[in-house]
């Protein structure tokens, strides 16, 4: 039904109660004209009525359908087209893929130290930022581990390599790591700390052959990847110290134009996996742009604006200062990823 009927209809036909009154009992017109008010007057408030809840209803359907837009505009960017393809089938197949590994230092002592909702504040920060990575440069999170994050690089029809294009996630994320460390280190040294503290991660990614679907059960399953390119990251990323990227042999060779490496002396690994030392010159430029892009107001107001702030103007201003500094910081990103991690407190 259009939505004229739903209201002209009703007004017509409350108007014409009175006016049948009316004719059946043989008024005089001045008796007439008041029912005839009366029943233009029932008319009207019956369309407004009418209108308002047909209103309200157009508004409450309006507003759930925003809600669920915005529900899966969340879901959308994070959701591999891999993972979109495979549905909720279970099955796998074996692909070529790198393997990003990136585990917290320290966290054990850091979570003993601080209250649960701020050690979660602090992963959810440090992941923000590695996450928002793993998708800039085509690869797909399989999963968060408490203080650990998996993610994973895959063939693509056209594009980069998917062994350089983990060989540079990882480096952003490394870099990213520093310069929100940095950020939060000065806050301290000024006896402003806020709700987070400094963290270093070490990481690994290995390269090679993966079983990559949906694994599980129809009630339970996941999109994941495993097999020995899935164990050797985590065998290479216990070896990493604070700060440091590890490489195996066949990631490295892909890396040459992106990194510098040394190969690490002390291991029991089959082969040779390398550290890398520093960044190719010509790759600076490109990681300060996204550095500058990846500390904007949105990161700082969601994790870096004090949660007692609660005045708008106060948290705009301590937002648009956090973004200064962290800018200052992402233009010498270069220089951060090649310096020594600094100490990290549990506080």
């Amino acid at each position: 039904m259009r939505l004229w009927t739903k209201i002209v209809v009703p007004m017509v036909l409350v108007a014409a109660v009175p006016l049948g009154i009316a004719g059946s009992l043989g008024l005089p017109a001045r008796s007439m004209l008041l029912l005839l008010a009366l029943a233009a007057l029932l008319a009207a408030g019956t369309g407004l009525w009418l209108a308002r809840a047909v209103d309200r209803r157009a508004r409450t359907r309006d507003d759930a359908v925003r809600e669920l837009s915005r529900r899966l505009s969340l879901l959308a960017p994070f959701v591999d087209a891999s993972v979109a393809a495979q549905g909720a089938r279970l099955g796998g197949e074996e692909k070529q893929v790198s393997i990003l590994l990136g585990d917290m230092r320290d966290f054990t002592r850091m979570s003993s130290a601080l209250p649960a909702d701020a050690t979660v504040r602090v992963l959810n920060a440090y992941f923000s930022l590695y996450i928002d990575v793993v998708h800039h440069f085509g690869g797909v999170v399989d999963k968060i581990m408490g203080d650990a994050i998996l993610a994973f690089f895959g063939e693509t029809p056209a594009g980069e390599d998917f062994r350089a294009r983990a060989v540079k996630a990882v480096v952003y994320m490394k870099v990213a790591s520093r310069v929100l460390g940095k950020y939060l280190r000065e806050r301290e040294d000024l006896g402003a700390p806020g709700d987070i503290v400094a963290r270093e991660f070490g990481f690994a990614v290995t390269s090679g052959p993966a079983i990559v679907g949906n694994i599980g059960s129809p009630r339970r399953m996941d999109y994941t990847v495993c097999g020995p390119v899935v164990n050797l990251a985590a065998r290479l990323e216990g070896l990493a110290r604070r700060g440091e990227v590890i490489l195996d042999p066949e990631t490295a060779r892909a890396a040459e134009a992106i990194v510098n490496v040394r190969a690490l002396s002390q291991h029991e690994e089959s082969v040779v996996p390398s550290v890398v030392v520093s960044l190719r010159p010509e790759q600076i430029p490109v990681l300060r742009a996204y550095m500058a892009h990846l500390f904007g107001r949105d990161f700082a107001l969601e994790h870096l604006v004090p949660a007692h702030l609660n005045d708008p103007a106060a948290r705009s201003h301590a937002a648009h200062a956090a973004v200064e500094r962290l800018q200052e910081f992402a233009a010498s990103s270069g220089a951060l990823f090649e310096s020594a991690p600094a100490a990290v407190a549990a506080r």
